[in-house]
């Protein structure tokens, strides 16, 4: 089933030499996160508590091992609606038929 609204979290790392913003995806075969290029590879939360434990780990590592970034969290949130062949919102007529009855 195609889900309407989603909510999902995930960790962004910021060099502080450069400035620049990575998203982090989890490394394969094993428990720890590094940069990718794009959202898309991101490894997603599910919940704000999860990530933010990630984040305090990721940070005491980054200090840990004198790396020059920060961790902070996203939020992303989507939301998807329907549209028929000519373009017609049909999450609206589903909504309205829905609450007339």
């Amino acid at each position: 089933m195609l889900e309407r609204k989603e909510q999902s979290f995930y960790l962004v790392e910021v060099d502080k030499e450069t400035g620049k913003e990575y998203p982090m995806q989890k490394v394969y075969n094993g428990s720890a996160f590094s940069r990718t290029t794009n959202t898309f590879n991101a490894y997603k939360f599910d919940t704000v508590d999860k990530v933010k434990s990630a984040c305090q780990l990721q940070n005491s590592m980054n200090e840990m091992f004198g790396e020059p970034s920060v961790v902070y969290y996203a939020e992303e949130n989507i939301t998807r609606t329907l549209f028929n062949e000519t373009g017609e919102n049909i999450d609206n007529d589903t909504t309205e038929s829905t609450s007339t009855q």
